[in-house]
């Protein structure tokens, strides 16, 4: 899109648009939490920042975030189309149309043009492609579990239930009775060594308890890994997200944007300002301030509770077995922690609970808070960061479903045209014991734990859900 008018002029409209209405189509909550989660749960830490700059920045180019990140461009290019060849972020080009005065008074004026690449995260398609990929994941697994519980596997690929000792040829149970020897009454290989040889070694059975018990500690991992991404997939079902970040827009207006983006400031006071302070003001606008808020404990209060009670609830929460979560949830910081009280029916306890939901109403500001940029940057000995998406990252959590992850990009290839609907199953869970005393957050609210139903956990943010299984668990 080419802009019209002078820049004076264009800068001006766009001035006006910032502080009318909204500059970018508004994209709801849930798809900006899903991009982060997906991001903190398979990509690496570079990738991470990248795309938390993107839900900021909205509709940005290369030259923008080069500053913000203090990334060698190359670099950056190469990791925005790889994230565009999954299918998590989109480009286009742009003209920028900017005229000079004519150096002559009889001489035309001087226009330049410049190509410039936008980039803006497809939420949608993202969703849809995480969506099929863990889709995919579970039934690889589900299929490897079936196969090695019946052994009717393939007898070329070595995963059969019998195996022959000479030549390591693998059968199912589906071919004993055409291994079986009539003089010995043993089972013989008949595999063809050369023509008219048999191979005649012993078949013996194989033990595949094993493999079986680590493919269901394998569907378990992923299920618990998983779930938390899935449940954030299906909520942003329930919205709609813009195809595009400049929805809404008419030619005026995009072309006040792009001029105002790369506009001239001559003054002293505007060239000291920082990369960071000009994206704000540009992209996020004084309307749409991202605040992350931190919570690393409840703050100590005498006039609230006594210290003595604080001090017997901290070392009960101290004691108590950790729940089993996913890899990403254990190291962050700034996530909220703890959203169960115990009640043991005092006043003073009442004040305890009311200090929980505020703080865990300040942290649904932010609950997945960004990841700094720059300690990411500066953390990365390799000068290549940016290199290569798929490489091995210190950061990454210790399980991994890299080989799973690897076939449902394959798969990608092979899928048919049919849609694969993706149900999100809410289970009711019905404990086994009467603790009327344990009291879950549900949205801010404390509800006794023996009261929740399904409706109540659909309304829970991931924090509180995550605490309401642990509780769960412990019981069981």
């Amino acid at each position: 899109m080419t802009a019209n008018g002078s820049a004076e002029a264009s800068l001006e409209r766009s001035r006006q648009t910032v502080h009318g209405k909204p500059r970018f189509a508004a994209v709801p909550r849930e798809y900006e939490r899903f991009i982060r989660l997906f991001a903190r749960t398979f990509l690496p830490v570079r990738a991470v920042v990248v795309l938390d700059q993107l839900v900021r920045l909205r509709y940005c180019t290369e030259l923008q975030l080069v500053p913000i990140l203090r990334a060698n461009p190359k670099h950056l290019r190469r990791l925005l189309w790889q994230l565009r060849d999954r299918g998590l972020v989109r480009s286009e080009t742009r003209v920028y149309k900017k005229v000079f005065p004519a150096r002559r008074p009889d001489a035309p004026p001087i226009v330049r043009y410049r190509r410039l690449f936008y980039w803006w995260i497809d939420y949608q398609n993202a969703v849809n492609v995480t969506l099929y990929k863990l889709h995919r994941m579970q039934a690889i697994v589900e299929q490897r579990l079936r196969e090695a519980a019946a052994g009717t596997t393939d007898a070329d690929d070595g995963s059969g239930s019998y195996v022959c000792d000479r030549c390591k040829r693998a059968y199912s149970a589906l071919d004993i009775p055409s291994l079986l020897h009539k003089d010995s009454n043993e089972l013989r290989c008949t595999q063809l060594i050369q023509r008219g040889v048999r191979c005649l070694g012993l078949v013996r059975e194989v033990d595949r308890s094993e493999e079986i018990s680590s493919l269901r500690q394998l569907r378990h991992a992923l299920d618990v890994e998983t779930r938390p991404l899935a449940e954030a997939a299906s909520a942003c079902l329930l919205t709609e997200a813009p195809k595009h970040p400049l929805d809404g827009m008419d030619e005026e207006q995009v072309g006040a944007l792009i001029a105002a983006q790369h506009a001239d400031r001559s003054s002293r006071s505007e060239a000291a300002r920082t990369e960071s302070e000009r994206a704000a003001e540009y992209f996020v606008g004084p309307h749409e301030l991202d605040i992350e808020v931190e919570v690393s404990g409840p703050a100590a209060s005498a006039a609230s509770v006594d210290t003595s009670k604080q001090a017997v609830v901290e070392r009960a929460e101290a004691s108590a077995p950790k729940a089993e979560q996913p890899a990403w949830f254990a190291d962050s910081s700034s996530r909220l922690r703890g959203q169960v009280v115990e009640v043991t029916g005092s006043e003073d306890n009442h004040a305890i609970v009311a200090r929980t939901m505020a703080l865990a109403n300040d942290a649904e500001l932010d609950e997945y808070a960004d990841i700094d940029f720059e300690e990411a940057a500066e953390s990365e000995s390799d000068p290549g960061w940016f290199d290569d998406l798929d490489r091995e990252d210190s950061n990454k959590p210790d399980w991994s479903p890299a080989s799973e992850l690897d076939d449902a990009d394959n798969a990608l290839d092979e899928a048919t045209g049919s849609s694969i609907e993706h149900r999100n199953v809410t289970d009711t869970f019905h404990p086994e014991t009467n603790t009327g005393a344990t009291v879950c957050l549900v949205a801010g609210e404390p509800i006794p734990l023996e009261a929740i139903t399904a409706a109540h956990t659909e309304r829970m943010s991931v924090a509180e859900y995550q605490r309401y299984y642990g509780l769960l668990q412990q019981q069981r």
